[in-house]
């Protein structure tokens, strides 16, 4: 049997996810020098280009264009919904701009990625693939992640995907000055925080002015919770296992929700209350709010100085090692009572889960008398991406939770199980999976159905502390 931290599935090693974007390992030691704003690219030769007419293009090729490189990953999702934008920009400008994408990624991923979605959505970008040289000409924190070379080679801007509008290409071919915030501002660090993100130490005092600080082993740790403010220029992070949980520069909302998905129910659900509909912020004191999670969407921006100054002044860090020999009940009991006295006091609101009627339920029943199995003795798996979904010998939950946690986490719907479905199964859709109609027209060969039906759920609220 699989303990509860291997059935919540939605571990994040360093996330910004929230914020519109993905945040990544900078490159601490590049071998080759930055290429700045003002500064013409090196006419380098990039290599392993598909969808293109050949698999390799030196920069100078694109002379005379408006050369947009775009850094992304097949798992962004910000990333691949933009896609569709760059694409039709590309043919509104018939010529006289190139959308260049670029991942790290290898190219078997990519190019099964792209050919999905080529089928469904009919767009299909050209990209380097494995990249290792551009991401050293242009370090990034964050994807996606675009880099604006004019006509003759010259760096012009480094922006977020706010940025890349029909008005600001405009601007740029009729040689008008641009207003773009350079992203090279925002550089996030990470930290490691598979063992613990904070030391401790012991403090000797040798002198009056002489101290000596020892660091203590993590053998010799019995237990510690411990919060701080942000930590300054850090991407934000979070990681748990059987041992330990630690977040690092993540909104106080963020950290509450992933502890009740992990620690309301008798085992972990993941996306338990991720959707929209999930949670509810009905606190009166919009200084209180907007400390807990970004309410002014209109004025702060993802990927901008703004989000950034935002995140140093709002997020928090929060760690716990586990005492020896409790059950992971325990460890949650403990966890909730760390936050409650770390934030929710002193900020004072209050959480907690009510069950609510909600009409824009979606819950997935069998139809035609469905029948779908597994084999029980291979191995469990799954993967997913914006065009395709694969899990074997999975529990349907496993796709329910992927919907809530992932693919309709801002929107306003949420989905339920009521197949009555208590075996594991495959499935293996091939579709927009932010889409339902989509997914339902997979889902129909294995008797399966998403049908919108009113049903009580639950919801995490944060409300004004009680007096």
């Amino acid at each position: 049997m699989l303990n509860p931290i291997h059935k919540l599935t939605k571990v994040i090693f360093f996330i910004a996810i929230y914020f519109g974007s993905y945040a990544l390992k900078v490159n601490a030691q590049s071998q080759v020098p930055e290429v700045l704003v003002g500064e013409k690219v090196p006419d380098v030769t990039i290599n392993n280009i598909i969808n293109y007419k050949s698999s390799s293009a030196k920069i100078s090729d694109f002379k005379g264009k408006l050369l947009i490189l775009d850094f992304w990953a097949t798992y962004c999702a910000p990333c691949v919904s933009l896609f569709p934008r760059t694409d039709s920009l590309e043919k509104l400008f018939d010529g006289k701009i190139q959308f260049l994408s670029v991942t790290t990624e290898p190219e078997i991923k990519v190019a099964e990625f792209l050919n999905r979605m080529d089928k469904i959505k009919h767009i299909k970008p050209i990209s380097a693939v494995g990249d290792t040289l551009l991401r050293q000409f242009f370090p990034y924190s964050s994807i996606p992640y675009y880099v604006w070379i004019d006509s003759t080679g010259k760096v012009i801007a480094n922006t977020s995907y706010q940025a890349v509008t029909k008005k600001n290409i405009e601007a740029v071919l009729n040689g008008k000055p641009t207003t773009f915030e350079d992203m090279k501002d925002i550089r996030l660090r990470k930290l490691n925080i598979q063992t613990s993100a904070f030391l401790l130490s012991n403090n000797f005092q040798l002198s009056d002015s002489l101290m000596k600080r020892d660091e203590i082993s993590r053998n010799n740790i019995l237990s510690y919770s411990v919060a701080t403010k942000a930590v300054d220029a850090t991407a934000g992070h979070l990681n748990f296992d059987m041992n330990h949980f630690s977040a690092v520069n993540l909104t106080v909302y963020f950290i509450y929700e992933f502890f009740y998905d992990a620690g309301y129910y008798n085992a972990p659900v993941q996306g338990a209350f991720d959707s929209e509909l999930n949670h509810k912020f009905e606190i009166k004191d919009k200084r209180i709010l907007n400390k807990i999670d970004l309410m002014d969407t209109t004025h702060i921006k993802p990927g901008t100085v703004a989000m950034q100054n935002w995140l140093m002044g709002n997020t928090v860090c929060y760690e716990i090692v586990y005492p020896k020999g409790i059950s992971w009940k325990e460890k949650m009991i403990l966890v909730k009572q760390d936050l409650d006295r770390y934030f929710a006091k002193p900020m004072g609101f209050d959480t907690h889960v009510e069950q609510r009627i909600d009409s824009n339920t979606s819950v997935l029943r069998v139809i035609n008398n469905g029948k779908i199995n597994a084999d029980s003795e291979e191995q469990s798996e799954e993967h997913h991406d914006r065009y395709h979904y694969l899990q074997h010998n999975l529990p349907i939950s496993h796709l329910i939770n992927i919907l809530n946690s992932y693919f309709f986490q801002d929107e306003k719907i949420s989905f339920i199980d009521k197949t009555g479905l208590d075996n594991h199964v495959d499935l293996d859709l091939t579709c927009d999976m932010t889409k339902l109609l989509s997914i339902n027209e997979q889902l129909f060969k294995y008797g399966l159905k998403f049908i919108k039906e009113p049903s009580k759920i639950d919801v995490l609220v944060f409300t004004d502390a009680r007096k």
